[in-house]
């Protein structure tokens, strides 16, 4: 039996030797050249991790597409995919099951960045606040206060050591970042100071348009200060959140291009006119806005 053979042949001449042969394929002349077959699996594991664990990190759509390559795909993939979480009516079904299949430890240390809609149940949230504990950013927009009125989110996000949280301003006492709801309630503005740490704020209408004497009432009264800025609400704001922890543009992000560029300009127009600038150093945002 043939068990070795150097031979030159063309892509049908091949088949006539038998299966159990061992053959060195040496191109003829007239055959053109073809580039080694490229196998995937044949790389280190570690530069397969490093390569999918890029490609996912790109895009999350493809994240979720890779971790059915195979099982070790899965495992490398899968901290990826629930590192930013926004959650809907459906989503919450979809990932109430997924808390029941995994060990809470697996959120506790992957998910990260947290958003919780309007269409999310109050008890649902509860659980997923209870089992996401290593969540470093959480917009929270569930309807919590009218459905449970005496309930307290203090005890669920309390252990929490979150760098940003957009949440109506009458659940905490103390925050960085807030979005003032105009819901026809006096008190509401009386709240801002007791939050001493606040460095940016939108104030936001959900009835329709932003009543033209409120709006040049801030202007009026803050026309030199280009921290105010003055910007539509965001059409899709589930996604305008999840873009401002993806590095794509956001409310955020272009409201400070609108603050540089308006300092440049004050600065530009200071310098021709001798006069000294005042140092200032975070906008705050104004926007016009309608609740979805």
């Amino acid at each position: 039996m043939l068990e070795e053979a150097f031979v030159s042949l063309q892509p049908s001449n091949a088949q006539r030797l038998s299966s159990s042969s061992k053959l060195l394929f040496i191109p003829s002349p007239d055959m053109p050249s073809q580039p080694p077959l490229f196998l995937f699996a044949n790389l280190p594991v570690e530069l397969q991790r490093e390569i999918l664990w890029m490609s996912a990190l790109e895009n999350t759509r493809d994240a979720i597409t890779l971790v059915r390559v195979s099982k070790k795909a899965y495992h490398w993939i899968s901290p990826i995919i629930y590192n930013m979480v926004t959650l809907g009516s459906a989503d919450t079904v979809l990932f109430m099951r997924t808390l029941d299949s995994k060990p809470a430890g697996f959120f506790a240390i992957n998910v990260k960045s947290l958003c919780l809609s309007i269409s999310v149940e109050p008890r649902d949230a509860e659980r997923i606040l209870a089992v996401c504990t290593g969540v470093r950013s959480l917009a929270f927009w569930v309807d919590y206060l009218s459905t449970l009125p005496s309930a307290s989110l203090y005890s669920l996000i309390s252990p929490l050591s979150l760098r940003n949280l957009s949440i109506e301003v009458q659940h905490l006492h103390a925050l960085c970042h807030v979005f003032w709801e105009d819901d026809e309630e006096p008190g509401v503005l009386s709240y801002l100071t007791q939050l001493k740490s606040l460095s940016r704020l939108g104030l936001w209408n959900p009835h329709g348009l932003v009543d033209e004497g409120f709006v040049s009432h801030i202007l009026d009264a803050s026309f030199q200060d280009p921290r105010v800025v003055l910007m539509p609400y965001p059409a899709q704001i589930i996604q305008d959140w999840e873009a401002s922890f993806t590095g794509q543009p956001n409310t955020w992000s272009l409201a400070m291009e609108i603050f540089f560029a308006n300092v440049k300009a004050r600065h530009e127009s200071d310098g021709k006119s001798g006069k000294a600038s005042d140092a200032v150093s975070a906008p705050h945002t104004t926007e016009n806005s309608r609740k979805l």
